[in-house]
């Protein structure tokens, strides 16, 4: 794509190898996953210990003993 040095968006272009803009989509792609995998696991954790929480018995007071 050509664009003259004036344009607004000539700012936006990449400017570099094609190598260059591979590693660069990896790692932009790597930061991704790894994000979407703490958030998933958080919220999976999350919700475990909320259901985890509603399953608990109410605790039974002590019997008392009449001698």
């Amino acid at each position: 794509m050509q664009l003259d040095a004036s344009s607004p968006f000539a700012v936006l272009l990449f400017q570099e190898t094609s190598d260059d803009a591979r590693n660069l989509l990896i790692g932009i792609a790597s930061t991704m996953v790894t994000v979407i995998a703490v958030v998933l696991g958080l919220t999976v954790d999350q919700a475990r210990s909320y259901e985890v929480s509603r399953r608990r018995k109410p605790q039974r007071r002590p019997r008392r003993h009449t001698w």
